[in-house]
């Protein structure tokens, strides 16, 4: 994507690293960090990518086009696709920082982050967003289960158990025979296994 001039990059770190710095040139918007102000800022883009999947939709309609096609992109600059990366995002939806300090214990933001990224994937493909997550956890915390069940390419690395296996490749993938599990720790450094990308079950992709 970074390659491509009409794609539009938005980056969230929610940790200490500088695993994106060498991208920050070609970002629109480079959040990280490990204080609150970073986990906020993914909400509120989150938020407004959900805002803008609406527009989009609006958009599309009133130009007569189905979906965003590069076609479509070249054209109107207003609809160039957006690729949105919210990387160790466990700390996004495992904050459990109240919306409103008076509102219900359970309106967290890690809980409303995890709303807009669910209500987002489900409509943002043909509007030409893309969302990413990546995390090191596979707790439902970490990485809701609705997420990992809707997006269109799930990977993973070496882990220990079938819950991990599951909760990074969706329900059912263990029993199924899709066992990142195999994959052994450090000697298979680099190697995941992979769904979406092809017409095969899964892969076994460097």
């Amino acid at each position: 994507a970074a390659t491509d001039r009409l794609a539009r990059l938005r980056v969230h770190v929610f940790a200490g690293n500088g695993d994106f710095d060498a991208y920050e040139p070609r970002l629109e918007l480079y959040n990280h960090g490990t204080d609150e102000s970073v986990v906020w800022a993914g909400l509120e883009d989150l938020q407004w990518l959900y805002g803008e999947t609406g527009r989009r939709e609006n958009r599309l309609a009133e130009i007569g086009a189905k979906k965003v096609t590069r076609a479509v992109a070249e054209k109107h600059a207003d609809l160039r696709p957006i690729v949105a990366l919210f990387s160790e995002c466990h700390e996004l939806f495992g904050c459990t920082e109240k919306m409103d300090p008076d509102g219900p214990k359970d309106a967290t933001v890690g809980k409303a982050a995890a709303d807009y990224a669910v209500k987002t994937l489900r409509r943002a493909r043909k509007t030409g967003i893309v969302l990413g997550f990546d995390t090191q956890q596979a707790r439902s915390d970490a990485i809701p289960p609705k997420i990992v069940g809707i997006v269109g390419v799930n990977f993973c690395f070496s882990v220990k158990s079938w819950r991990d296996n599951d909760g990074f490749l969706g329900d059912g993938s263990f029993a199924a025979g899709i066992r990142a599990t195999e994959l052994r720790f450090n000697v298979d450094r680099g190697t995941c296994l992979v769904t979406g990308v092809s017409s095969e079950v899964f892969e076994v992709m460097k």
